[in-house]
């Protein structure tokens, strides 16, 4: 329902219990009895969304190193249709972000639109709730792949479809290293993945599905990477790796990521890079939780960040494994539904994340 519905709805039944207490006073004083006042107040249904836009103040950068991601408008479609609208992005200047210096879309109507319609027009692009509004910016590491905004496989679209379904206020950056899933050399990788160390960025990389059965990878063999495998619902990783290659093992086979418009794509997908896609989606939105729960504002940088997230993780574990994670466990909501009780997403974040045993060193 909509909000214009819903409201509505609550005036309809407002009348409707006002023109029921009329009548049953009327009865009431007839026959000498006190007058039955009703009182009826409206709620949202689902009071989790109450708190939402709070990891919207504090949102997490997430940075996405594969074959780009397909970024288009939400209304792009409705003008592609039409004869008399051109529809156009920014050209990709030295691997730059491909949608203006200001990161939005730029819209030509040759009918003549005003700033004031150009400006509208981009305030509801931006404002909807989806991957193209959660792209901040990206760039490309090699000057002869395409644009990071026209990916030709959807592997990396599909990626980022996970991890904004886990965390939907995160802040994607995007960084193309190859166009297909295959291509991508070590070199550029390890460029990128040094630069993130540097800055104090959390990595996550998956453990390697293709090609030869060797015992070290880069990225994922780095120290301070948190490199995840694929498993089944039962915990067995999909494809046999040495238990000392990977810290975590989250449920990759058959997920949902959706279909990519434009691209040969199927709605399930399976392996460990599935399954990074959607632990950094969690990490994404452990950080989130863990600023707004420790009162950390936005601009600090989480220094301890890779540490906080395995201290979550760590809680999620299925027992007695010692690396199987499952989603239910997050802020130990799967106790909450056993004992049959509602569940609050300001009470999880005060109560739950701000616990003293994941209070932050640098607090």
């Amino acid at each position: 329902m909509t909000k214009e519905q819903c409201c509505s709805t609550a005036d309809y039944i407002n009348r409707e219990v006002r023109s029921l207490e009329t009548k049953i006073n009327k009865e009431r004083e007839r026959n000498n009895q006190p007058i039955l006042k009703v009182i009826t107040t409206t709620d949202s249904w689902n009071p989790t969304q109450m708190r939402l836009a709070n990891l919207e103040e504090m949102p997490v950068k997430v940075a996405i190193i594969d074959n780009g991601v397909l970024s288009v408008s939400p209304r792009a479609e409705e003008h592609w249709d039409s004869p008399n609208h051109t529809f156009r992005f920014d050209s990709p200047m030295n691997g730059g972000t491909g949608r203006g210096s200001n990161t939005k879309q730029r819209y030509q109507d040759s009918n003549g639109l005003n700033d004031d319609a150009r400006s509208k027009f981009r305030k509801e692009a931006e404002n909807h709730k989806t991957l193209w509004s959660r792209i901040k910016g990206g760039q490309l590491d090699n000057s002869r792949v395409s644009p990071w905004l026209f990916a030709s496989n959807p592997h990396g679209t599909q990626m980022a479809n996970l991890i904004c379904a886990i965390d939907p206020w995160c802040d994607l950056y995007v960084a193309k290293v190859t166009e297909g899933r295959a291509g991508i050399m070590p070199l550029r990788v390890t460029r990128l993945t040094l630069g993130l160390f540097y800055s104090g960025i959390v990595l996550l990389c998956s453990t390697h599905d293709e090609g030869m059965n060797v015992s070290e990878a880069y990225p994922a063999s780095f120290r301070d990477t948190i490199t995840i495998t694929a498993c089944d619902d039962y915990g067995k990783v999909l494809r046999p790796a040495n238990e000392t290659s990977f810290q975590y093992k989250v449920q990759g086979q058959s997920v949902a990521a959706g279909v990519i418009p434009f691209l040969d794509s199927d709605d399930y997908i399976s392996g460990s890079s599935v399954a990074t896609a959607i632990t950094a989606g969690l990490g994404s939105l452990i950080l989130s939780c863990d600023r707004i729960a420790q009162r950390h504002p936005r601009s600090e940088q989480d220094t301890d960040g890779a540490q906080i997230i395995k201290n979550h993780l760590n809680e999620m574990l299925a027992k007695p494994s010692k690396d199987y994670i499952l989603l239910e466990k997050f802020a130990g909501i799967d106790t909450k539904i056993q004992d049959g009780r509602d569940i609050y997403a300001s009470e999880i974040i005060e109560k739950y994340f701000g616990d003293p045993k994941f209070k932050r060193r640098n607090s």
